[in-house]
Order: structure tokens, then C-alpha cells, then sequence
């Protein structure tokens, strides 16, 4: 399924040298067949940011029916779920936005707080306190969350 008319995103030579790499470790037997239960992780290594839900779809999708998938399963989906950065920041933007009931551009340091460890893949207190850390927040307690999105967006890997 084309997500919302726009074109597929071709992955370039390097996307797919690294997610065949990636692939490769994981494959520990080298059968060319890796669990299912991997396919978020592998994703999110790979520098994409699915929701639990996202991964779940993903997995019916290239599924072979013994709970494992192929390179060309790990290729197709890693091309379905690209996203540029600017959509990667709108989804953001927006996910924050819902918290911004003053339309002021800031939220609440300790409301932010509530919602990482309380909201979706709730986050450990660590993981809330390391992120935070990125965060400026200001002598009112708020954080300008058009700079935090910045930080929060998906970063490619580093190049060897």
C-alpha cells in the first residue's frame, strides 16, 4: 500500500549496504531468516522510529509464516517506513501541539514528564531525565518544543 499517494522512497546503495550489514548480525545462524521479534529492533538500529503498533504491521507484512523474515522483507520494509525529516518533525510538532492548549509554542516541563513515562512505549525514569537533559528548559519550567523536536528527530548512523 502507497502511504497517502506519495511516491515509495527508493533506498539508496548505502541504505541498503547498511541495512544489509545490519541484516547480517543479526542473522546469527546465518540461514537468512531472522525472528520477527527483531524487526523493531533492527528498524530502530537501522534509524527508523516505529510506534509498537507500526512494528506489529510491519510484521504481518513480510511474515513468512514461521515467524521469521528475509533481507527482502527487511528492504521493503525499511523503504515502506522511510520518512524525510521534515514529516519525522511535523509528527512531532503535532504530538506536542496536543499539550500546547495556550498555542504558545512551550509545554510544561513536569507535564512532559507525566507523559514519557505514562504515554505509549512509556519510557523509564532514566530515559525521561537523559532526554530532558536535551531539553532547554526555561526559568518558568517550559520547554520550547520546536527546538526539543530537533533534538528528538531520528539521527542517522554515524559513518564509518
Amino acid at each position: 500500500q502507497q502511504n497517502s499517494g506519495k511516491m515509495a522512497h527508493k533506498l539508496s546503495e548505502q541504505e541498503e549496504a547498511e541495512c544489509r550489514e545490519c541484516f547480517n548480525l543479526f542473522d546469527r545462524d546465518k540461514d537468512g531468516k531472522i525472528s520477527c521479534s527483531e524487526l523493531g529492533l533492527i528498524m530502530r538500529s537501522l534509524g527508523r522510529a516505529p510506534t509498537e503498533l507500526e512494528v506489529k504491521d510491519y510484521v504481518k507484512q513480510v511474515n513468512k509464516g514461521d515467524d521469521t523474515f528475509d533481507i527482502n522483507g527487511l528492504l521493503d520494509v525499511m523503504q515502506k517506513s522511510y520518512k524525510s525529516l521534515q514529516e519525522e518533525e511535523e509528527a512531532i510538532l503535532n504530538a506536542f501541539k496536543v499539550f500546547d492548549k495556550d498555542n504558545t509554542g512551550k509545554i510544561d516541563a513536569e507535564e512532559l514528564r507525566h507523559i514519557f513515562v505514562t504515554l505509549g512505549d512509556a519510557l523509564t525514569q532514566e530515559e525521561v531525565n537523559e532526554s530532558l537533559k536535551l531539553a532547554k528548559i526555561d526559568q518558568n519550567n517550559k520547554i520550547d518544543y520546536r527546538e526539543f523536536a530537533k533534538v528528538l528527530l531520528p539521527q542517522p548512523l554515524p559513518r564509518r
